[in-house]
């Protein structure tokens, strides 16, 4: 009987939010979920990844979409998700090196997470710790 060890890991190039884009990927899990509608013809599948990066071993999750509509000069179209979404700003270099105050350091980090569309830093059932004319 052959244990997990003895089976080579599968690898796809994939964006660590560790590391960046292009990165290999180890395959910890992967589930299709193809669809047909056998009236029209018209098919879509989904594919969903659970990766670890080979390089800073974070695990993260992708998901591709594809449609039998969605077609392209190059043929179909591949919608691929991450999630944590890549970071639409990158957060300077001197972000993590200054000893900055709690507050100031909470400030920041809620900025940059709205920058990249998270919606749990945008308000959303928080506390408005502002309180001006108190």
């Amino acid at each position: 009987m052959a244990s997990m060890n003895d089976q080579k890991t599968r690898q796809i190039r994939s964006y660590c939010p560790a590391c960046g884009p292009g990165r290999y990927a180890n395959v910890l899990a992967s589930h299709k979920a193809p669809h047909e509608d056998e009236e029209t013809g018209i098919w879509s599948s989904t594919t969903s990844y659970m990766l670890e990066c080979g390089g800073c071993k974070t695990v993260f999750f992708q998901e591709e979409y594809m449609c039998s509509e969605d077609v392209g000069p190059d043929g179909l179209e591949k919608l691929v998700t991450y999630y944590p979404a890549p970071a639409k700003r990158k957060r300077p270099e001197w972000f993590s090196l200054l000893d900055l105050e709690a507050g100031l350091y909470r400030l920041l980090t809620e900025t940059y997470n709205a920058l990249d569309g998270c919606p749990r830093s945008i308000g959303y059932g928080r506390t408005n710790h502002f309180r001006p004319g108190i």
